[in-house]
């Protein structure tokens, strides 16, 4: 497997298993794919990822994201250092 297509199907995996929408399993992977190229190019960055990934959440996916609450804002970066770090070990 090429490093691109491994990278992405990393990425989605882990952001298949987050499944803000909760679509389940079998359909996150095809539900949040089209972003995997976007998270691909912001990840070098913790915080570009934090924000792109925020801002999916509250205007495209309206899953709402509240930056005063902690719950929201550890959760998101958990998300962030598990793509950051699978990245890291392709």
């Amino acid at each position: 497997m090429n490093d691109v297509k491994k990278t992405f199907d990393t990425i989605n995996k882990i952001v298949a298993d987050w499944d803000p929408l909760g679509v389940g399993e079998t359909i996150a992977e095809d539900e949040y794919a089209g972003y995997i190229p976007e998270i691909i190019q912001v990840m070098k960055n913790d915080q570009s990822l934090f924000e792109y990934l925020s801002q999916i959440l509250a205007n495209e996916l309206g899953r709402g994201f509240d930056s005063t609450d902690m719950k929201h804002v550890e959760g998101l970066k958990s998300i962030c250092d598990k793509i950051i770090r699978a990245y890291m070990d392709i």
